[in-house]
């Protein structure tokens, strides 16, 4: 006759952190508000580090959309309403575009002469100075020390 063993089925315990319920939805949703890692993983109780491993693709997403917006809201301010500061910002950068300003200088910081003839830096001068007498072209101004 085989004896049969009977043990009585003990729970297996349960090992390491307890899992936490993080929604998809609330981590996109934190991050179209433009909340930082650091600020989600306080508001769903989790670390950063199971943001990252297991919300990269929302995160991401999130913020490009947050981004999108805030253009779209920039952009309308600039053309409906006519803001010329958000216009020049804009332009900066988006478009590349910078102030005109050029300082030439020459060996050690020292003025730049120029070295064409006197009688072109006359035409030039004339073209860019109609306003002057018939005849004289407008004077050469001086380089000056900073």
């Amino acid at each position: 006759m085989t004896r049969k063993r009977i043990t009585a089925q003990r729970p297996k315990p349960k090992r390491g952190r307890p899992r936490k319920d993080v929604s998809a939805r609330a981590v996109l949703e934190l991050a179209r508000l433009g909340c930082t890692q650091e600020e989600m993983a306080t508001i769903l109780d989790c670390s950063i580090d199971t943001l990252q491993r297991n919300f990269a693709a929302e995160m991401k997403r999130g913020k490009a959309e947050l981004c999108g917006s805030l253009r779209k809201a920039q952009i309308k301010n600039a053309i409906s309403r006519g803001n010329a500061q958000m216009q020049i910002w804009l332009g900066r950068q988006l478009l590349k575009q910078t102030n005109g300003s050029l300082e030439l200088t020459g060996p050690e910081g020292a003025p730049l002469y120029p070295t064409a003839p006197p009688s072109l830096i006359v035409e030039i001068v004339t073209a860019r100075n109609p306003n002057a007498p018939a005849g004289q072209p407008a004077p050469i101004p001086t380089p000056q020390k900073v």
